[in-house]
């Protein structure tokens, strides 16, 4: 006796049937429901997120006597919730300039080249002066690197001049409030977080820059909004269909 399905079972037909108009007649609330809609939505043109989500309203602009430039990875343009857009948006004067290879490039010239603000890295590792307890005196550029970790490695051991600038890092008083994105370390924080205690260490006021966080926990806390949102949203799993030849479709004696 075979266990392979004879071609045209009627048996089998008449199940696909039944399960096909099952499909078709089941309510519209148990059917898939897809995450993205057919339809773009609307989107805010400042933080480049959809309408629903934008974070504009949240932002308060804040002067600082630290010049800001922020390198972007490429990678990181287009993450959601990326915060890099978000800080330069909030703090006045400051750069964001994207791109993979800044060797040679005008953005990191400029950066470099301003005598009344000299320039520091925003990288930790062996000889990096922690701002907290010893920080430059005077202004300062502040060229920070966005992306992972390794993204950012990589970008500073490509470019002989960003591998030659002073470094700053800081210790993060508190864990990171980015519950949205998996970090390597419990000690890393998010690229806003990270300016909002660097740029309170340099210019003496821890809370000065403490306004850049309320346009991050309005997106952190709706996102997570969303996601519960979307795990209650009740799902149609369609009936998996057999491949030719199963065993348990029919029999041919």
């Amino acid at each position: 006796m075979s266990r392979v399905r004879a071609p045209g079972n009627p048996i089998r037909d008449r199940l696909m049937e039944r399960l096909a108009r099952a499909e078709r007649e089941a309510p519209a609330t148990r059917r898939k429901v897809s995450p993205r809609p057919d339809v773009a939505r609307p989107r805010c043109g400042r933080c480049r997120r959809p309408q629903s989500a934008c974070w504009c309203r949240f932002i308060t602009p804040i002067a600082a006597r630290t010049r800001v430039v922020i390198l972007q990875h490429p990678r990181e343009h287009d993450v959601a919730i990326g915060t890099a857009r978000m800080a330069a948006l909030a703090i006045e004067g400051a750069e964001l300039h994207l791109g993979l290879a800044w060797e040679g490039t005008e953005a990191l010239r400029s950066a470099v080249s301003d005598p009344a603000r000299p320039p520091v890295l925003l990288f930790p590792g062996d000889g990096a002066r922690d701002v907290g307890t010893d920080p430059p005196q005077g202004p300062v550029t502040l060229v920070v690197i966005d992306g992972t970790w390794s993204q950012a490695k990589r970008m500073v051991r490509q470019s002989p001049t960003l591998a030659s600038l002073p470094r700053v890092s800081f210790v993060a008083p508190r864990p990171s409030n980015y519950r949205i994105r998996k970090e390597p370390r419990a000690d890393y924080v998010s690229t806003v977080e990270a300016l909002v205690y660097v740029l309170g260490a340099l210019e003496g006021d821890a809370d000065a820059f403490r306004p850049l966080l309320v346009p991050f926990d309005a997106m952190v806390d709706g996102h997570l909004e969303k996601q519960r949102e979307r795990a209650v949203l009740p799902r149609y799993v369609r009936p998996r269909k057999r491949p030719a030849g199963s065993p348990r479709a029919g029999r041919d004696a």
